[in-house]
């Protein structure tokens, strides 16, 4: 790989959290639930989710650039299969690991300095207990259930390491 490809791919991966934002923001205004019906304008879902349409209209933008959620004419947005899983209603729904991910898991990942220094979990350090103890007691603050949750094969591994 040459070094402007190694660069741009360097780039990506620092600024990657703001595609992963961006999916949190549309999650959290149930963008992908307003389009299920089909195309709507963005002055539209801006009324239907009390957000500002220019503000609005960029975040789509940047989401459609990467494949989700598709841009016609118009200003008009529609779903993308990517796009799909952001509903909250259809089997496999990511759209409440998205807003777990976009908060939570955000606010814990920005202490990462904490917890290499330490060797102390930074979510607890955030929220003041671990990550399950929290979604026990805030059920609905990423809007899913408990026992939805399904562990990882990686995350499980992450819990089978501690316990050591």
């Amino acid at each position: 790989m040459n070094h402007v490809l190694l660069h741009q791919q360097l780039d990506g991966m620092i600024t990657g959290y703001w595609i992963s934002q961006s999916i949190y923001a549309a999650a959290k205004f149930g963008i992908a639930d307003h389009l299920k019906d089909g195309p709507r304008s963005v002055e539209e879902l801006a009324e239907a989710t009390s957000t500002s349409a220019d503000a609005l209209y960029r975040l789509l933008r940047a989401l459609a650039s990467v494949g989700i959620f598709a841009e016609g004419e118009s200003r008009q947005f529609s779903l993308t299969p990517l796009a799909e899983p952001l509903q909250s209603d259809v089997p496999g729904s990511k759209r409440a690991m998205a807003l777990m991910s976009g908060d939570e898991q955000f606010r814990s990942w920005a202490e990462i300095e904490y917890s290499i220094q330490t060797g102390r979990i930074a979510f607890e350090k955030v929220f003041g207990k671990p990550i399950f103890d929290y979604l026990g007691d805030n059920p609905d603050k990423a809007g899913f259930e408990l026992s939805r949750i399904v562990p990882t094969s990686t995350e499980i591994s992450v819990i089978e390491a501690r316990k050591r």
